[in-house]
């Protein structure tokens, strides 16, 4: 009896792990993502055109829309190719 009890908190303790490090490799992805937009925005724009900054503003202003409205596109995307939350 006691044995099946702790093999069942073992098991829900494994899920809940495997479900955070989802939830992190997600958020990693989110912001490496993120980060190297802006990068390249930034070299785009003194190496070839001042208009590619937009593309940094445009991922700034994603960033903010997303912690206000908890809506991410790039969430989405990496939901449906199979990174879970």
């Amino acid at each position: 009896m006691a044995n099946n009890i702790l093999a069942t908190e073992i098991q829900k303790h494994r899920e809940r792990t495997i479900e955070l490090k989802q939830i992190n490799m997600k958020e990693r992805i989110i912001r490496a993502v993120a980060g190297t937009l802006v990068l390249l925005s930034i070299a785009l724009t003194y190496f070839v055109s001042i208009n590619w900054m937009w593309l940094g503003v445009f991922v700034g202003v994603n960033l903010l829309q997303s912690s206000v409205t908890k809506f991410c596109p790039l969430e989405k995307i990496l939901i449906a190719t199979g990174i879970k939350s």
